[in-house]
C-alpha cells in the first residue's frame, strides 16, 4: 500500500492545552496500513533496539514469538498515539498497568495489552528516547467503615506523543488512511447490562459455538 496524501486528515485543534483535552482509552488493535506508517514504526523500533543494546537491557535475544509480540506492541502504541494526534493536537490515551489485567487472557485483548507492555512503555518514555510522554497511574485504598471494608479508586496511566515521535509525524505526511486495525480483533462483543447510562456494560467472556465463525465473518464485512 502506498503512502497517503493529506486528504482524509482530521481537522486539528489549534494551540491546545493538554490539560483541557480528555484522554481516551488506548486502542491496542491499531496497526500499520501503509508503507509510510510501517517506515515510521521501524524507525522507532530501530532507536529502541539501540537503546536496549547500549544500556544492556537484555541478557539474551528474544525468541521469535517474543520478538513478534514486542514489535506488535510497539506498533500498536505508536499507531494509536499517531491516530490520537491526528484526532486532536496534544491528544492523549489512558491505559491500564495492572499486572492482573495485563497477564490475564481474554478474547477481547490484543497482544499489545500483554505482560511486556509496562517495560516497553518505560523504554519508549526514557529521556533518551522521548517517543512518548507517560504520566503514571495510581490506586487509592480507602477504609469505608468500622468493618474495615475497603474502597478502591484511582486513575490509569496516561500516554501522549513525545517530542521525537512528534518530529517523525511532522515529517511523514501520515493521515488516518495510513493506520488500520488488526485482523484478529474480536468483533462480537457480549456485555453485561448497563449499570449507568453513560457507560457500556462490562464485557463478558464466552465460548465459540458452531455459529460463531459465520457471525464473526458477517460482522467483519459490516465493519469494513
Amino acid at each position: 500500500m502506498t503512502p497517503s496524501g493529506n486528504s482524509g486528515a482530521a481537522p486539528l485543534k489549534s494551540d491546545p492545552t493538554t490539560d483541557d483535552i480528555p484522554a481516551r482509552p488506548f486502542n491496542p488493535h491499531r496497526c500499520c496500513a501503509s508503507t509510510a506508517m510501517t517506515a515510521l514504526v521501524q524507525d522507532v523500533l530501530r532507536f529502541m533496539e539501540g537503546y536496549e543494546a547500549y544500556y544492556k537491557k537484555r541478557k539474551r535475544r528474544r525468541n521469535a514469538a517474543a520478538q513478534a509480540t514486542y514489535e506488535a506492541t510497539v506498533e500498536a502504541v505508536v499507531c494509536d498515539l499517531v491516530h490520537r494526534q491526528l484526532e486532536v493536537l496534544g491528544g492523549q490515551v489512558h491505559v491500564t498497568q495492572s499486572h492482573q489485567i495485563l497477564r490475564s487472557k481474554s478474547r477481547y485483548k490484543d497482544v499489545a495489552l500483554g505482560k511486556t507492555l509496562s517495560d516497553i512503555l518505560k523504554v519508549m518514555s526514557a529521556e533518551e528516547m522521548s517517543f512518548i510522554s507517560l504520566s503514571a497511574g495510581e490506586r487509592k485504598f480507602t477504609i469505608k467503615d468500622q468493618a474495615l471494608n475497603v474502597a478502591v479508586s484511582g486513575k490509569q496511566t496516561v500516554l501522549g506523543s513525545g517530542s521525537r515521535l512528534l518530529r517523525l509525524i511532522e515529517g511523514s505526511c501520515i493521515t488516518f488512511a495510513d493506520i488500520g486495525r488488526t485482523p484478529d480483533e474480536e468483533v462480537i462483543l457480549l456485555r453485561e447490562p448497563k449499570q449507568r447510562d453513560d457507560k457500556p456494560g462490562k464485557l463478558v467472556e464466552y465460548a465459540d459455538t458452531e455459529e460463531t465463525p459465520t457471525l464473526r465473518e458477517q460482522m467483519q464485512v459490516i465493519n469494513t
